[in-house]
């Protein structure tokens, strides 16, 4: 019996990282609602209806040259200091709203001298800077440093070890043990905006565990023409992931806290023919059984989906729906703000996944075969196929509430493999030059997908 140990151990402390930021957010929603919550006085944006007809008002945006367009057919003020998008916000230490200030005139200085609507769209009011995110905003002439004002860090702590035990059952039966742990803690924290606005600021922690177990027996069978190992194999890994990052001067707090455990068996066999000795065959095959549970629990402390409906707080009675075509729409009486925007948990209220845990389960077999040809002793020609999969899982940055953790389920992807090739060694082995052509066909292929505000 032969015992092999090993162990490893990292560590990183960072601190303010240098970040330059060159590409601007596309998506313009939440930087010209902040510009008119700050650059309106608190009593026209109380008394602002925006209900002229076919009216449309132009917000400003990070570029004036894309603005931000509202429908003003709608019964309720939503950008009012009291309840709505100008009003109390969450605050960065993770209070949920009414916990801040009021967004409103809060860097009001002069303000417009004219009404911001389709005649005039032009935005030309308060001398206080708007966000206005653009490489001339954010660039200070040295590519080390920012206007960032946000901590930036970077704590990483990793060990793991392993311990492999080798015996010969026989003369032609080998065994083997691989037993291995890992545990991983990283905190972050970064400020990617490059300005001192608090636009996008990122914390992130994550703690993670695996523990695994591989069992093998090797040998050689019919006169050593072939070789073949076989085995099992178990895998558990558990974890957690808390993101934290405001958008927007707060008008949006992405708050997620989110909990996987899986757990994988499989049983594999590999073997190696020499039919003679030029001609050889491969063939092989694993089984997997893989179970997935994840709970989500991202939240918007700042209940930008409540405001920006018009219908808040989450327990109001709306009737009617105050924000919609030309006349309204009907809606039946009584019926609670956080189930007209489509929150799942009553309980609560500004978290986007529905309660409970939600799982995963498959059965997948991975084959594979092959041949080779040897040319020479130094020359070998071959061709395999085999079939490969990637787990699935879940999306977990939502834009908006969903009432099924399905909606954001992928599945596992699939794909077959052709591979012709050839290896060689020349220059009484002194040069080695390999060759390879190979084929892939994807099936549920994952890939990943900016939609609105939220990757999928």
């Amino acid at each position: 019996m032969k015992a092999t140990f090993a162990a490893d151990w990292s560590h990183q402390n960072q601190s303010a990282i240098p970040n330059t930021d060159t590409l601007a957010i596309p998506n313009a929603l939440f930087s010209g609602i902040y510009n008119l919550c700050i650059s309106t006085p608190v009593a026209r944006l109380n008394s602002l209806s925006m209900q002229n007809g076919a009216d449309l008002a132009y917000i400003g945006s990070f570029d004036p040259l894309f603005p931000i367009i509202f429908n003003a057919n709608q019964t309720t003020n939503i950008f009012n200091t009291t309840n709505g998008l100008c009003g109390p916000r969450a605050n960065n230490s993770g209070v949920p709203y009414p916990g801040g200030a009021a967004l409103g005139g809060a860097g009001y200085i002069g303000g417009p001298p004219g009404p911001m609507n389709a005649a005039s769209p032009g935005y030309t009011g308060s001398p206080n800077p708007r966000i206005y995110w653009n490489r001339a905003a954010t660039d200070t002439g040295n590519i080390d440093t920012t206007y960032s004002t946000a901590p930036s860090f970077a704590k990483y702590d990793a060990f793991g070890g392993s311990i492999t035990l080798d015996s010969d059952v026989t003369q032609g039966l080998h065994f083997k043990s691989i037993t291995g742990y890992r545990q991983t803690k990283w905190n972050i924290g970064i400020d990617l905006d490059g300005t001192p606005e608090s636009i996008q600021e990122v914390t992130d922690t994550q703690h993670q565990f695996q523990v695994s177990e591989e069992l093998q027996l090797s040998g050689k069978l019919l006169e050593n023409k072939l070789d073949y190992v076989s085995g099992l194999y178990f895998f558990h890994e558990a974890g957690y992931v808390h993101d934290f990052v405001p958008f927007e001067g707060i008008l949006y707090i992405y708050d997620a806290a989110n909990d996987v455990d899986t757990k994988t068996y499989g049983a594999f066999i590999h073997a190696d023919y020499r039919l003679m000795d030029a001609i050889g065959f491969t063939f092989g095959g694993r089984y997997t059984w893989d179970r997935k549970t994840f709970t989500g629990g991202q939240e918007d402390l700042n209940g930008f989906s409540y405001k920006f409906l018009g219908c808040n707080p989450p327990n109001a009675v709306l009737n009617p729906v105050p924000f919609g075509p030309p006349g309204g729409i009907p809606n039946p009486a009584g019926l609670p703000c956080a189930v007209f925007v489509g929150f799942p948990d009553p309980a609560q209220p500004l978290r986007y996944f529905p309660p409970g845990e939600l799982s995963q389960n498959y059965n997948i077999f991975t084959p594979t075969v092959g041949a080779q040809y040897h040319i020479s002793p130094d020359v070998m020609a071959y061709l395999n196929w085999s079939k490969g999969f990637k787990a699935g899982g879940w999306s977990t940055r939502l834009s908006l509430p969903i009432a099924n953790g399905n909606d954001v389920a992928f599945k596992p992807e699939y794909s077959k493999t052709v591979e012709l090739g050839l290896k060689s060694e020349w220059l009484d082995r002194r040069l080695l030059a390999n060759a390879a052509v190979f084929y892939t066909n994807y099936d549920g292929i994952q890939l990943n997908v900016q939609t609105g505000a939220s990757p999928v």
